[in-house]
């Protein structure tokens, strides 16, 4: 400070200071959404609500397909046995079914259902495995969805998608990309942009999507949300080779977390916004994930 009698209104460090008294605290983050644990939902459902399936014949259905078929609003179908299950499994189900595991039932998906010609490339395809749309709720716990090889003109392959308005879980599941991203995969093997995971809805009263507690070889791509509620927490994400492990387009979301995950990717997070008026409301909290570049596929 200049020598001499301090000024008449402080020095500049004693009026910023003073000023920062006069600051609103900011006001605490929201809490992130928290259903219910899978026991505890299924201590809710009665004997009846419950479809079994198991391969040895002694539950009510042996196929997986066929209980999700006859499920009615409200049921949950309980896989009893590890499997293997060999079932291209695309489906149409009513609302608020679950499909369930407390064993890690296996899932091998027989092939990939061709959606048709990517139009954007020339000569590429766009391949989908598991498929559950149009039903408003879905849960799905505990399995392991083991992916073929994707054919060679692939471009996009989703091993899991959802087109599901409402609240739709996913979790303690195991997506498995053949070959074995940061294990088995090769420089002579298809590069495509594979998804372990779309979740789209365009549900015009909000909704929904909670990722959880996941181990998956692919990215997670959330999609045309209108005022969602998106949470992707403890999962653990391998992307393929210079992808992105979360992808977060047009998020006209009206909240979002994205935390305590392990991403093993060259990109991390994408967030796209797409329409700017909208999505100057959305609110979006990114914390404690850790992103893993060095041991990301090579």
């Amino acid at each position: 400070f200049p020598p001499g009698p301090a000024p008449k209104d402080g020095d500049w460090f004693t009026r910023i200071m003073a000023g920062l008294k006069t600051v609103s605290p900011a006001p605490p983050a929201p809490s992130a959404p928290s259903p219910p644990t899978l026991q505890q939902f299924l201590a809710t459902k009665k004997p009846e609500q419950i479809l079994t399936v198991a391969q040895d014949g002694k539950a009510k259905y042996t196929s997986i397909q066929k209980a999700m078929e006859a499920a009615k609003p409200g049921q949950v179908v309980h896989v009893l046995d590890r499997g293997p299950y060999r079932e291209l499994l695309i489906q149409t189900p009513a609302d608020d079914i679950a499909l369930v595991s407390t064993v890690g039932t296996r899932i091998e998906v027989p092939s990939w259902y061709r959606w048709g010609p990517d139009g954007a490339l020339k000569d590429k395809s766009i391949y989908q495995g598991f498929i559950v749309a149009g039903p408003r709720g879905f849960r799905i716990s505990g399995f392991d969805i083991i992916c073929p090889v994707v054919p060679r003109d692939t471009s996009h392959a989703m091993a899991m998608e959802f087109a599901v308005s409402g609240e739709l879980i996913i979790e303690n599941c195991r997506i498995i990309h053949t070959p074995r991203y940061g294990r088995d995969w090769t420089p002579g093997d298809v590069e495509e942009h594979f998804f372990s995971l779309r979740l789209t809805s365009n549900d015009p009263s909000g909704g929904q999507q909670i990722v959880r507690d996941n181990y998956l070889e692919g990215a997670i791509d959330f999609i045309r949300g209108t005022d969602h509620t998106v949470v992707a927490e403890r999962n653990h994400i391998v992307a393929p080779r210079n992808f992105l492990g979360i992808n977060l387009v047009a998020p006209r979301f009206a909240k979002v977390w994205i935390r305590h995950n392990v991403i093993h990717s060259n990109n991390g997070i994408f967030l796209g916004p797409q329409e700017p008026k909208t999505e100057a409301n959305a609110r979006v909290v990114i914390a404690n994930n850790i992103f893993d570049v060095k041991n990301a596929p090579a």
